[in-house]
Parts: C-alpha cells; structure tokens; sequence
C-alpha cells in the first residue's frame, strides 16, 4: 500500500500497526507521525493508536496528549473513545 499509494496515510498508518505488534513502539509512533502528515490520515484513529503506544513506551505526556487529541475529535468507533477516556483516567489525565 505505502508503494502503491505513497502520498495517503493507510500505508503509513498499517507498517505502525505491524511495528506496533512486533513491540517496536518507537518505531510505530514515527510511522503514525508520519501517516497523520498525509491524505486520508482523518480516517483512520491515528492519535488513539499512537497514545497507546506512546503508553507502552512509558511515555505517558505524550500518551495523554495524543488521547486526549482523539477524544477531542469525537470521531472512531465507541469501543475506541471508551477505551481511550479509560487510558486518560489510567494516566490522570
């Protein structure tokens, strides 16, 4: 996807999903940063997947700010906006 669709923010946006999965949290938060910079970026939840990996990496500013960020927006599927609300209390925030 990223070849084939260099300038939109899904291909981006799955390679930090991957990273995400294989642990590489740094790794996925350059890839989110990077897929929110491109076209499409406001369909997919790039500040919510990027909080819980900044969570992960013990990165908890960051983590809060991205959430909050998403919540924010209103936009994605309940089940996202539930979990992200629950990551900020986690947080304090």
């Amino acid at each position: 996807m990223s070849r084939d669709r260099p300038g939109h923010a899904v291909g981006p946006y799955g390679l930090a999903r991957v990273r995400t999965e294989a642990g590489a949290f740094d790794e996925a938060v350059k890839l989110f940063e990077s897929s929110a910079t491109l076209k499409g970026a406001e369909i997919v939840p790039i500040d919510y997947r990027k909080g819980i990996d900044l969570q992960q990496a013990g990165r908890n500013d960051a983590a809060r700010l991205a959430l909050k960020s998403f919540v924010a927006t209103g936009t994605g599927q309940k089940s996202s906006l539930d979990d992200a609300r629950k990551r900020l209390e986690q947080l304090g925030g």
